[in-house]
């Protein structure tokens, strides 16, 4: 092989990476990322079925993992699950066994993103789960923990 198609080999070999990697990056940020949604769980169809329901929308929070839970927040956009379940549960004086993580979205600056929402919740065994929700409940962008005196809340929280 001479040079000018060495040359021309190599040419073809940066552009062609190149433009893989722009489809790549392009897929990534445009394509939904259902994988961080579990849409089958009773928890998110339940949380979805009253943000979508006629206004004023209520949840009922007893309802949640079978009302086996000792606290619950509502996460708004740019939340983190963990630090807010680690901080209700040392504010509340209960014990964590474990926390699960929500899992990570590519280039993602927070672990619920900013047109997302969590419901989290640590169960009686002292295990932190959340629900992660592909929609902005209507309660801005702060985070509103309950204890188990509070059996419903009215939606858009003010």
């Amino acid at each position: 092989m001479n040079a000018a198609a060495r040359f021309l080999f190599w040419v073809v070999i940066v552009i062609g990476g190149f433009l893989v990697a722009v489809v790549a990056l392009i897929a990534l940020l445009v394509l939904p990322d259902t994988g961080r949604y579990d849409r089958a769980n009773p928890e998110y169809r339940y949380v979805m079925s009253r943000v979508l329901a006629e206004k004023p929308a209520t949840i009922q929070l007893h309802t949640i993992n079978g009302d086996d839970w000792q606290f619950l927040c509502l996460l708004g956009p740019y939340s983190d699950p963990v630090k807010v379940m680690r901080a209700e549960a040392t504010r509340r004086k209960l014990a964590v066994t474990s926390i699960d993580p929500v899992p990570p979205k590519s280039f993602g600056i927070a672990p619920v993103e900013e047109t997302e929402s969590a419901i989290s919740f640590l169960d009686r065994a002292g295990r932190g789960r959340t629900v992660l929700v592909d929609r902005i409940i209507p309660m801005g962008q702060r985070t509103n923990c309950y204890g188990r005196d509070v059996e419903e809340i009215a939606l858009p929280i003010e």
